[in-house]
């Protein structure tokens, strides 16, 4: 799922009690006058989503990738940033082993086509994009999340407390949730 990042800077604002911030992306989002305060809040958010997909709601896809000579498929082939490879199938739709260097995967069949499933990170987003996360994850608990890391950047501790209990709270009814619906496939190329 993908949310507009405006929208999430915007119901920090509100959150924060800041309407001025929050006036001020009603009336523009534009990149080229945002002020460190508001480069700050983009980053919250975009630490957040990063932070949901690393450690609680990961980011899967599929992609078909053929093997070199040498039994290599190169990382910077794939679609996405990755993250983690989870699993690899070979040409006969069976798992099979593999290795990640920081350059590639090493598989053990050269020009062979192998399956890929990854977890991978969300592309770095801007006012006028929009961030990924799984379906689950709503614009209101990254507001949250992003709030807490906001008040922590500004040394207001105790306020960041009290959104990180917030966001920690949400993180687990998202999780209560999704323990209940099946889940969703990786996305397939």
């Amino acid at each position: 799922m993908k949310h507009d990042v405006y929208k999430i800077v915007r119901q920090m604002a509100v959150l924060l009690g800041r309407d001025d911030i929050a006036l001020e992306m009603e009336q523009s989002y534009d990149i080229y006058v945002y002020s460190p305060e508001r480069q700050l809040l983009l980053e919250s958010v975009n630490f957040v989503a990063k932070e949901l997909a690393e450690e609680h709601f990961p980011l899967v896809r599929v992609e078909q990738h053929t093997t070199d000579a040498e039994c290599k498929v190169a990382l910077s082939q794939f679609d996405k940033t990755v993250h983690r490879i989870v699993s690899v199938l070979d040409p006969n739709g069976k798992k099979t082993t593999f290795r990640v260097f920081d350059d590639f995967v090493k598989l053990c069949k050269p020009n062979a086509n192998f399956e890929f499933a990854y977890e991978y990170l969300p592309a770095f987003a801007d006012f006028n994009q929009q961030i990924e996360t799984v379906s689950l994850v709503t614009e209101r608990l990254l507001a949250i999340g992003a709030c807490a890391t906001f008040c922590l950047a500004t040394g207001l501790f105790s306020e960041a407390q009290m959104w990180d209990e917030k966001f920690q709270k949400g993180i687990e009814r998202v999780r209560s949730r999704s323990r209940g619906e099946k889940r969703m496939p990786a996305c397939r190329l």
